[in-house]
């Protein structure tokens, strides 16, 4: 924009140069008008306007158990208590068409939603979320509960630094 307006000015400004010679007043309230107009543009963002600032990229400790607004009530299956927890847990309006569980193992599930994936556990008897997005979880959030490799193959370390997940080693006597 004072790209734009500099531009207008200094042709306007070429325009009358070569009808008219400028006399030193006339340049003198040119520049000025100029330097008031810019001056204005410059105070017309709200003196008051937050500053973004930066978070912590990189919890520090998994997330604390959310439970689901009504405890687990007979007549609720654990799929629709982990399509509760996501709801709660997203906190925007979500559809719950749009909401898949496609796995439940024991105290572990995960499914997708709207283009991202999601991982949930059960304590205490209540689904919470652990991770829903797009992205790669933080290894933090995801070694308290064992999610399998499979499930989770990577994660990123505090430094953002990516860890390829493996298997644990079974020791010789107990594989067998």
């Amino acid at each position: 924009m004072r790209f734009a307006l500099l531009f207008v000015l200094l042709l306007s400004f070429s325009i009358v140069s070569c009808t008219l010679p400028a006399s030193q007043p006339d340049l003198d309230s040119i520049v000025a008008a100029t330097l008031e107009a810019l001056e204005l543009e410059q105070t017309a963002i709200p003196e008051n306007t937050p500053v973004p600032t930066a978070t912590e990229a990189v919890p520090s400790e998994p997330p604390s158990a959310t439970p689901t607004d009504t405890q687990e009530p007979e007549d609720m299956t654990d799929a629709e208590m982990i399509v509760a927890a996501l709801i709660d847990y997203v906190e925007v309006d979500l559809d719950e068409s749009t909401i898949t569980v496609s796995e439940i193992e024991g105290k572990l599930a995960r499914g997708g939603l709207q283009g991202a994936y999601f991982i949930a556990a059960k304590e205490a008897g209540n689904w919470i979320i652990i991770y829903a997005g797009q992205a790669t979880p933080y290894c933090n959030l995801i070694n308290p509960y064992a999610f399998p490799v499979d499930w989770v193959p990577e994660c990123l370390a505090p430094d953002d630094s990516l860890v390829v997940r493996t298997e644990p080693e079974v020791h010789p006597d107990l594989a067998s």
